[in-house]
């Protein structure tokens, strides 16, 4: 079952997914639903279920091209014409943010899903914080826009999504090294005694450093969980997302 909150006044959604067709020709396993267009899956089937989810929420959903990247889009009411009719991934960017009645989502399998809302000016971000993104500071930038348009981070909001733990994220000694120099409460061990590096806990120091008190979580592991797309288990996995929006009347579901 998917997880829906009400957030700032937004409604925020993370979203859960179950297999349904065994892969045996080392193809991806057919999940529903399956929102990533980047993945083995049929372009026709993931796109049918991002329509579906927009008939749900009954408003336009602005899909990212996720590169691991530290790029931020800002849609602005006046260009949304742009993206309102098309499922596919319309901005090259790994974080977004739009205006109430248009629905911010971002597509994720072990990354850190984040959402930042403002309640005053009706905005929302989606934020793809995976290990680079964290690196690169993509929140920072995500805040730095939200400010620039006129928000107060005190007055923010935020939902921090599923992802991989550190008890299942294990990383090899460069990687450690790097993230441990620049985040020096990163590392941690797997389970089984191995290096690995904290996610969720860097996002909420650094949404804490830019002034974001009311940090809301989902906290589900993605490599731990039966309903949720992991890339370190299952390279050929779908992508499930977290998506914002604030309703208008004539977008409320």
């Amino acid at each position: 079952m998917d997880n829906i909150l009400t957030v700032g006044g937004a409604l925020v959604g993370f979203t859960r997914c179950a297999p349904t067709v065994s892969a045996s020709n080392k193809t991806a396993s057919q999940i529903y639903p399956n929102y990533g267009l980047n993945t083995p899956d049929e372009a026709a089937r993931v796109t049918e279920f991002r329509k579906k989810l927009a008939v749900k929420l009954k408003a336009p959903i602005i899909w990212m091209e996720q590169t691991h990247s530290a790029e931020v889009a800002t849609i602005k009411a006046t260009e949304l014409s742009e993206n309102l009719e098309s499922n596919e991934n319309t901005v090259k960017a790994d974080a977004v943010i739009v205006p109430a009645g248009t629905v911010a989502a971002v597509q994720i399998a072990d990354c850190v899903p984040v959402i930042i809302i403002d309640p005053t000016l009706k905005l929302v971000a989606a934020v793809h914080a995976g290990r680079a993104g964290i690196e690169k500071e993509i929140l920072a930038h995500t805040i730095t826009k939200l400010v620039a348009a006129g928000s107060n981070p005190k007055n923010l909001y935020s939902a921090v999504g599923p992802c991989i733990c550190e008890n299942c994220y294990e990383v090899g000694e460069e990687i450690y090294q790097k993230y441990v120099d620049q985040f020096p409460n990163g590392g941690a061990r797997t389970s089984w005694g191995t290096k690995s590096i904290r996610l969720r806990a860097i996002v909420v120091e650094q949404l804490k450093e830019m002034g974001i008190e009311n940090i809301y979580h989902d906290q589900a592991c993605t490599f731990e969980s039966e309903d949720l797309n992991s890339y370190r288990k299952e390279p050929a996995c779908g992508r499930q997302i977290g998506w914002a929006y604030f309703p208008t009347p004539e977008t409320t579901p």
